[in-house]
């Protein structure tokens, strides 16, 4: 899920014309064969296994970034206890910089 997200930012640092939309759908296709069923569900923000991808546009100070979170649940399953489920999630703040500005 990290990896997947540092390739996002990698994308996004080398052509910084992607938008929110293409970040997202990257991110959904290298997380797909995650979804508990097998299957691609990159037309939603969540697939089959729960994993959301969000991505936001944002300016901080006169530059551009964008904000994505990825998150999926997690069964825990410790013996003598009762299973939890915890939201394993992470995320980054991107700058939008092309490498002319």
């Amino acid at each position: 899920m990290s990896y997947a997200l540092s390739r996002a930012v990698r994308v996004l640092n080398l052509d910084p014309t992607q938008n929110t939309d293409d970040i997202a759908t990257f991110i959904k296709t290298y997380l797909a064969g995650y979804a508990s069923d097998g299957s691609d569900d990159s037309d939603d923000s969540e697939s089959a296994s729960g994993i959301v991808v969000s991505v936001i546009s944002t300016t901080i100070e006169g530059t551009d970034y964008m904000k994505i979170f990825v998150s999926f649940p997690f069964d825990t399953i410790i013996p003598y206890s009762s299973t939890s489920l915890l939201d394993l999630r992470v995320e980054t703040i991107a700058p939008v910089v092309s490498a002319t500005k």
